[in-house]
């Protein structure tokens, strides 16, 4: 602006816009010479940055049995410092992206990064939840309408799971677990001698859980 005559120092100023600003005092002598300007220049910046973008990298799934987890994150405006929290912790400066977390213990845990720029001013925090989960389920509960030897050649199995989520698998006569078909199970034509049909869970984080096991004989043989 144009120069005037300076009010005493120290001037304050107020309500400044963000932006660049400066401050320039030059002096005229008492014989109307005028000397060069000093300025002082700054920015204001009262806008706080975007928030971070963070990515839990790995594993992806959540709940998840693994006790380990990798987390990438930037900025999104360049400048400042990025500080990040851990399960609800202090916010330190971050180390670089990615950030490797081990030894996790089973339960919910977050990792969240905020942006703090060169003005100071903090960004809205970025959060990524989910829950690590290595115990596996109780065995389910199963029960047949045959026990023991008997001379019929069908059979019935009821089977209910005893933690809620996941998957029931499901094994005839030792044969490979597969996802269980709904409750019960009837099973027909089966061939004299020894039978099973055993039921485990697999959890939402794949953990597998012991099978409980039916067993019994058929003999149609006089």
């Amino acid at each position: 602006g144009a120069f005037a005559t300076c009010t005493s120092s120290p001037i304050s100023l107020s309500a400044l816009a963000d932006g660049n600003h400066s401050y320039a005092v030059r002096q005229i002598d008492a014989a109307g010479n005028v000397g060069s300007a000093d300025t002082v220049a700054w920015v204001v910046d009262t806008v706080a940055p975007p928030a971070t973008t963070v990515t839990r990298t790995s594993p992806t799934s959540s709940p998840t049995s693994q006790t380990t987890a990798q987390i990438s994150f930037n900025a999104n405006e360049a400048g400042g410092t990025l500080e990040c929290s851990v399960d609800g912790g202090t916010y330190a400066t971050c180390a670089a992206s990615p950030a490797n977390l081990s030894g996790l213990a089973d339960g919910p845990h977050s990792y969240s990064v905020r942006q703090v720029d060169t003005a100071g001013n903090t960004s809205t925090v970025s959060t990524v939840n989910w829950t690590v989960d290595t115990v596996a389920p109780p065995a389910p509960t199963v029960s047949s309408d045959r026990t023991g030897t008997t001379n019929q050649n069908t059979a019935q199995i009821t089977f209910s799971a005893n933690e809620a989520g996941g998957a029931l698998q499901c094994s005839a006569d030792g044969g490979a677990f597969a996802d269980c078909a709904a409750s019960p199970v009837n099973l027909s034509s089966l061939a004299d001698g020894n039978h099973s049909y055993a039921v485990r869970q697999v959890d939402a984080a794949g953990n597998a859980g012991s099978a409980t096991t039916v067993v019994w004989v058929v003999d149609t043989l006089a």
